[in-house]
């Protein structure tokens, strides 16, 4: 049964309930009304008729009475006229007594107790109303006074007795009257008594069921009240065990439900907390755990180098020293042996950095060497708890590379490797990690500097150029929004007419303080900040726009060529940025050449940026070539028009034969690969005269420019232009 039909069932009950009361009520009032209406209509007319009766009765007395006075005092006509007026009162009050008494039967006959008292008026009205008759009998026929005095005195004891028995039925009306009152009171208050009985059990009733059916309400509601405060305090297996069909039945089943569906989704939540718990601890671990080496990273050994900063603020004696270390010579086995043999050989250097350091270096990980870290690539950091002095940390830095000196043996490979060092101190008052760990790293490339495989210790000296090179840094970084660079331009000749064919774009700094700064100096800067991307773009951007200048001005067909760093060339926006560029001066895309290092080109995703780019119809060209770590059968793998032979060979020519070999296999290696050949620095004749007899299609070099300015290098066009050439033409014997 719904809750709903419930509800309306008690209402109806109760409503039911109340107009059963009501016609009670109703009831009791109708029956008082009754005996009410029942007095009025049985008694009022007896008393009416009774009074009628006695009133009948005065009047015959009155009347005799009157009659006997007349017929004494009066004479003549006029007495017998008064007579005759009163034998007609006495005989209509005859009639109305008559009438009365009728009357006054007709309302006893229901009535039989009070039968005597109406043939007592009966009896003795009759005797009065005969007496009265005979008087005026006597009076008419001139009775003595003695006859009418005997008549007078029985006359007036049936009037006595007529009026007490006309009396007597009043005073037992009245009694009648006072005891039906008396009735009607009693059964007022038995009404009242049974109305105030009825209320009172009503109200317990209504206590009783009011109870009853907000238990049948209430009793589950609890029951589902407190299996909720179970569920509040973490409770998902309480049930409700309500089995009725009605809507709290219903809600007890879907709250049963909603726990066990809570209860799944708690067990549920449980197991991935723990998950990501684990997660977290994992992520944790790679946030701050190289993953290859499972030693600290960088962000890792700081924090640790951070606290001891703190320590020796408290401590004034506490010294401790951070090695910055770099693996010399790592590439060259990455390149040639392939990274799986790398990745080996940087797990082996972590396991004997850490052979290297104290006990009193770890820090509290159990089992896990916290001192030694890796920054990626094959750089390592050491940090040197609680030393006494430089000669502590050089002695490690000294072990550190007696230990890597001895043999690798990774599968079938004997590998020998060695480490630049960088050492900073913390009696140097640093502030933050990062600047200890700078100055380390300044250190580092020092050593690495003045012959690799050894210590440098840093200095004021050093110091000094680190703060120099901050500021280059800084100045770089202002240089780059307010454009401070310039272009310069060296002509590319070619060996056969002496013309100039191409120009090769380079940069310049003109600091307005330093003046003119070297790209060796700031290149390495914009490498390492990553301002060489906005760098390169702007040198691309003026170097097309430059070229479109040229081309409109009649000076047709020379080509630009324009060098890429390793992270420029490796952006994800490099391609696009070479089409939005090439689109916004609507340049002839085969009039630019892509120029990028043997190194670049042999690192991983370089094939397929060239690809991209012969596909738009630029050059492309490997710069320095010869200087790297690649096989000249490397070559045949990638899309390239131009090699450009290192000018570190160029100025053997003449002076080392094998040198001269080399340039000459170079050459005839690209010629048969169908790629053209360019000599960079050449300064001499006679490089000049043994390159044409090379076939070495075009030439550069300060023999024939140094890079100039736009201005100075359109006057070599104009000369040109004007017939005369920028070098004296070959001799006879050299063609």
């Amino acid at each position: 049964m719904k809750l709903k039909n419930r509800i309306i069932s008690s209402y109806v009950f109760i409503s039911l309930f109340v107009i059963a009361i009501v016609f009670f009520c109703v009831k009791l009032i109708n029956l008082i009304e009754e005996r009410y209406v029942k007095v009025a209509e049985e008694t009022i007319p007896k008393i009416e008729s009774i009074q009628d009766l006695k009133s009948a009765s005065l009047r015959l007395v009155s009347s005799t009475t009157e009659a006997a006075f007349i017929n004494r005092v009066s004479e003549g006509i006029e007495a017998d006229e008064a007579m005759n007026t009163e034998k007609d009162l006495i005989q209509s009050g005859i009639i109305a007594y008559e009438s009365s008494l009728a009357k006054y039967e007709g309302h006893i006959k229901l009535f039989p107790d009070e039968q005597p008292l109406f043939d007592g008026i009966k009896e003795n009205g009759q005797q009065l109303k005969a007496i009265s008759i005979k008087i005026i009998t006597a009076l008419a026929n001139g009775a003595s006074d003695s006859e009418i005095y005997e008549l007078k005195e029985e006359f007036e004891e049936y009037e006595e007795n007529t009026l007490k028995a006309i009396d007597a039925a009043l005073a037992h009306e009245g009694h009648e009257v006072i005891e039906r009152k008396q009735n009607v009171t009693s059964v007022i208050y038995n009404s009242e008594f049974a109305l105030i009985v009825i209320g009172c059990i009503s109200f317990i009733i209504a206590i009783v069921f009011g109870c009853i059916s907000s238990g049948f309400i209430s009793r589950p509601i609890n029951k589902l009240n407190d299996a909720m405060e179970e569920v509040a305090r973490g409770d998902l297996s309480v049930k409700t065990e309500i089995e009725s069909n009605d809507e709290i039945g219903n809600l007890s089943r879907s709250f049963n439900k909603m726990t066990q569906n809570l209860k799944e989704s708690n067990d549920t939540i449980k197991m991935n907390d723990e998950r990501l718990k684990l997660q977290n601890k994992e992520l944790e671990r790679m946030a701050h755990y190289d993953h290859l080496t499972q030693i600290p990273n960088r962000v890792k050994f700081l924090s640790h180098v951070e606290r001891l900063l703190q320590r020796t603020k408290k401590q004034s004696d506490y010294l401790f020293a951070v090695l910055f270390i770099d693996l010399d010579r790592f590439k060259i086995i990455n390149d040639s042996l392939g990274h799986a043999i790398g990745d080996e050989l940087l797990v082996e250097v972590a396991h004997r950095l850490e052979a290297c350091t104290r006990a009193t270096d770890k820090i509290s990980r159990v089992g896990v060497n916290e001192s030694v870290a890796r920054f990626g690539g094959d750089e390592f950091a050491v940090f040197l708890h609680d030393i006494k002095d430089i000669s502590s940390a050089s002695r490690v830095a000294d072990r550190i590379q007696a230990e890597l000196q001895e043999p690798i043996l990774i599968g079938k490979h004997e590998l020998y490797t060695s480490a630049s060092i960088g050492i900073a101190l913390s009696a140097s008052g640093y502030e933050h990690a990062d600047d200890m760990l700078r100055d380390a790293d300044a250190a580092m490339y020092r050593a690495k500097a003045t012959g690799k495989a050894h210590a440098e210790i840093f200095d004021e000296a050093m110091h000094k150029k680190v703060s120099e090179m901050l500021q280059l840094e800084s100045d770089l970084r202002f240089a780059v929004e307010v454009e401070q660079f310039i272009l310069y331009y060296q002509p590319i000749v070619s060996t056969t007419d002496m013309r100039i064919r191409g120009a090769e774009a380079l940069i310049r700094w003109n600091h307005p303080k330093k003046g003119f700064i070297s790209p060796m100096d700031f290149i390495p800067i914009a490498e390492e900040t990553g301002l060489i991307s906005d760098i390169g773009e702007w040198v691309f951007r003026t170097a097309c726009a430059q070229s479109k200048e040229w081309q409109d001005a009649g000076y047709s067909n020379l080509l630009m060529k324009v060098n890429f760093s390793s992270r420029q060339f490796k952006d994800e926006q490099f391609v696009e940025m070479i089409k939005n560029i090439i689109r916004e001066n609507e340049m002839p895309a085969q009039l630019l050449d892509v120029e990028i290092t043997e190194s670049i080109a042999m690192e991983k995703g370089s094939i397929g940026i060239l690809n991209e780019l012969t596909t738009m119809g630029l050059q492309t060209s490997i710069d320095d070539f010869g200087t790297g770590y690649s096989s000249l059968g490397s070559l045949t793998k990638f899309p390239i028009n131009t090699i450009k032979i290192d000018r570190s060979f160029i100025k053997e020519i003449a002076v080392d034969i094998n040198a001269e070999a080399i340039i000459k296999a170079i050459i005839a290696m690209a010629h048969s690969l169908n790629m053209e050949v360019i000599a960079e620095g050449v300064e001499t004749e006679e490089q000049m005269s043994y390159l044409e007899s090379q076939k070495c299609e075009k030439m550069q070099g300060y023999l024939f420019s140094p890079p100039v300015p736009e201005e100075e290098f359109r006057k070599l066009l104009e000369q040109e232009k004007n017939g005369s050439s920028i070098i004296p033409k070959p001799s006879a014997s050299i063609a």
